[in-house]
C-alpha cells in the first residue's frame, strides 16, 4: 500500500541527492538523530509532502532540498540544532545573522530579509520566483550567487549604506533595479558587482517604515 510516513533511521549519515525524488505518496517524515547532511534536491517533486522533522545532529542542509515541494507546511527540528534556526520557512545560522536556504523558495513571491542578518548563503533562493527583496542594513556579505536561476527578480531595495561584498557573477537579472540610500548612490556606482545594475535611491529612506508595512 501507499506510505505517507517516513523515518530515516539514524545510521543513515546522509540522506543522498534526489533520494526521495517525484514521492507522491509520502505526506510526512522525520529524519532520526544521527543524520549529519541532506544531499541537494533530497525531497524534489514530493508533491504531497506537508511536514518535515530534522534533526539536531544535522550540520549540512544543500541547495533545493524541497524544489516543488507545493504542499510544504512546516520544517522543524525534533530539538535544539547547534548550528541552525528555521523560521518562517527559511533556514538561517543559530544567531539568525546569515540567510542560508529558502524552503519555501519554488512559490515565495517576495521578502523583506530582517535587520541583523549579515550573511547572504549562495543559492539561498535558487529557481525562485522572487520579484520584490528587501535587504538590511546589516548586509556585508552576498557569498555567490544567492538569486541564480530567479530570472523574475527585478526589484530590490538594499539599506546597507556600504556596499556589501560580492562575487563578480551575476547576482541579479541583469535588468534589476537596485534601490539604495541617496548617500551611498555614487559609491555604489563605482562597486563593483553593483555597478552592473541601475542604481537608484531609495524614496523612502526610513527602513523601519518600509518593514511595517509587511
Amino acid at each position: 500500500g501507499s506510505r505517507k510516513y517516513y523515518e530515516v533511521p539514524g545510521f543513515v549519515r546522509e540522506v543522498g541527492g534526489e533520494a526521495f525524488r517525484e514521492n507522491e505518496e509520502m505526506e510526512e517524515i522525520v529524519v532520526s538523530e544521527g543524520v549529519t547532511i541532506i544531499s541537494p534536491y533530497a525531497f524534489n517533486a514530493c508533491v504531497r509532502l506537508r511536514k518535515v522533522v530534522f534533526p539536531s545532529t544535522l550540520e549540512e542542509i544543500c541547495i533545493s532540498i524541497f524544489s516543488s515541494c507545493e504542499s510544504l507546511e512546516s520544517v522543524t527540528f525534533s530539538s535544539d540544532n547547534p548550528n541552525f534556526t528555521i523560521d518562517g520557512m527559511l533556514l538561517f545560522n543559530k544567531d539568525k545573522t546569515k540567510l542560508l536556504r529558502d524552503f519555501y523558495a519554488s512559490y515565495r513571491k517576495e521578502y523583506v530579509v530582517p535587520e541583523g542578518v549579515i550573511f547572504l548563503g549562495s543559492e539561498t533562493f535558487r529557481e525562485s520566483p522572487i520579484e520584490k527583496i528587501v535587504l538590511p542594513s546589516t548586509l556585508q556579505t552576498l557569498e555567490g550567487s544567492p538569486f541564480i536561476f530567479s530570472d523574475r527578480l527585478k526589484d530590490i531595495t538594499l539599506y546597507a549604506l556600504t556596499p556589501p561584498e560580492a562575487s563578480d557573477g551575476e547576482l541579479f537579472p541583469k535588468d534589476a533595479v537596485i534601490k539604495v540610500p541617496a548617500e551611498s548612490v555614487d559609491e555604489y556606482k563605482a562597486t563593483a558587482p553593483w555597478n552592473f545594475y541601475s542604481i537608484e535611491p531609495i524614496v523612502n529612506p526610513e527602513p523601519g517604515d518600509y518593514y511595517d508595512e509587511y
